[in-house]
């Protein structure tokens, strides 16, 4: 039986990607706001993944900087988190286009990726990873430790360069929505990490 599942595993890796793929095209071709919905709840699973990660196995505790924003963010409500992120994120997309429709003036603009019906030529690509850099260092304003900062930083420029790819292709309320339930589904995870009774975070005095 083993060895039966482990000659065909490639077969069944396949499977699994090209079933993922179709679930992602699905939601791809849907409204903005759903495909922003579903690209942003991925990114914020994935990110609570990682925090649990980070902070269990790593045993990295949150400044009580950050846990008193975490508490002022998640008691504000989820009105409050999708106001604000989509506020910063319109900033974001308005700086995006504003680097392209400049570039477009001085350089050609050539196709550089095709990926199915969806194409990025090298401007975008090029607006999109500046953007997303500068979305990144705008962090580095924070009232937070250094070390902090960097981290946010670094997850930050992440996720500018997915709502730049979805901002791009689906415009600004796919954008919007992405980060919006990024943002409240991460909120969600640390404040509960915070309050809960294992122990995680360690409640700020």
């Amino acid at each position: 039986m083993i060895n039966k599942i482990s000659s065909n595993l490639p077969l069944l890796i396949a499977f699994q990607i090209k079933s993922v793929s179709r679930i992602f095209t699905f939601f791809w071709r849907q409204h903005p706001v759903i495909s922003g919905l579903f690209i942003g709840s991925i990114a914020g699973m994935s990110g609570s993944i990682v925090t649990i990660i980070y902070v269990k196995w790593f045993n990295q505790q949150p400044s009580k900087k950050e846990q008193e924003f975490l508490n002022r963010a998640y008691s504000a409500g989820y009105g409050s988190i999708i106001l604000g992120s989509s506020a910063e994120e319109s900033m974001r997309c308005l700086v995006q286009y504003a680097i392209q429709a400049s570039l477009s003036k001085v350089f050609k603009e050539r196709t550089w990726l095709k990926l199915e019906k969806d194409s990025f030529s090298d401007l975008e690509v090029v607006s999109i990873a500046i953007s997303s850099i500068l979305f990144g260092l705008y962090h580095l304003f924070n009232d937070f430790p250094l070390n902090v900062k960097l981290k946010q930083v670094f997850v930050t420029t992440i996720l500018g360069n997915i709502v730049g790819v979805v901002f791009c292709k689906k415009g600004l309320l796919a954008a919007m929505s992405t980060h919006a339930i990024y943002n409240c589904i991460l909120c969600k995870t640390c404040s509960t990490l915070q309050n809960a009774k294992v122990g995680f975070f360690p409640n700020p005095k």
